[in-house]
C-alpha cells in the first residue's frame, strides 16, 4: 500500500491509501484521431483510493458541482469523493 497526497481544482491537500490496482489504460486509436496512439510508451494505471485515516481525522471530501462538454455532449456532475487515483505508467 502507498500513501499519496493529493491536490487538484476539486480541493485538497487530502491524503490517500492506494490500496491495489482497478484499471489499465492503454492508448488507442480512436475514430483515426491518432494512429500513432497504440505505440504510445505511456498507459495509466488506475488504484483503488481511500482517505487515510489519521490523526486528528482528515476533512471530508468536499462535493463539487462540475460541467462538461465533450464528444457525448454537455453534462453537470456532482462529485462526492475520489474512488480511484490513475497514475502514468511506462511500458518498457
Amino acid at each position: 500500500m502507498q500513501t499519496v497526497t493529493l491536490t487538484d481544482q476539486l480541493g485538497g491537500p487530502l491524503r490517500y491509501d492506494l490500496v491495489k490496482p482497478k484499471h489499465l489504460c492503454t492508448p488507442a486509436d480512436k475514430n483515426g484521431e491518432d494512429p500513432g496512439a497504440p505505440g504510445h510508451p505511456l498507459h495509466l494505471v488506475c488504484y483503488q483510493a481511500k482517505l487515510t485515516k489519521e490523526n486528528p481525522l482528515q476533512p471530508p471530501f468536499a462535493k463539487t458541482t462540475v460541467s462538461t462538454d465533450n464528444q457525448f455532449g454537455p453534462e453537470v456532475l456532482t462529485t462526492t469523493g475520489v474512488d480511484e487515483l490513475c497514475l502514468p505508467s511506462s511500458v518498457q
